[in-house]
């Protein structure tokens, strides 16, 4: 593999690079997500938040999906 474009058949000079990727096509950004629980939501219930998963060029971002596990709890169910 190529160490200067590493496998990815494209250089970007440097005058041209973008100052907020530096030439890496992605960002690392932290999202903060609300998750809602819905009254009578089970232990295996989901829900799901569609193309909230990592992006890259080329690719299409997958779903982020949480999962209900339900926990012994003597003030609620």
């Amino acid at each position: 593999m190529c160490s200067t474009c590493e496998g990815s058949g494209e250089i970007i000079r440097p005058e041209d690079r973008c100052d907020t990727c530096h030439g890496e096509k992605v960002v690392q950004e932290q999202k903060v997500l609300t998750v809602e629980i819905e009254r009578g939501m089970k232990h295996g219930d989901k829900i799901f938040f569609y193309g909230e998963s990592d992006e890259a060029p080329g690719t299409v971002p997958g779903d982020l999906i949480f999962i209900i596990k339900e926990k012994d709890d003597e003030k609620f169910k």
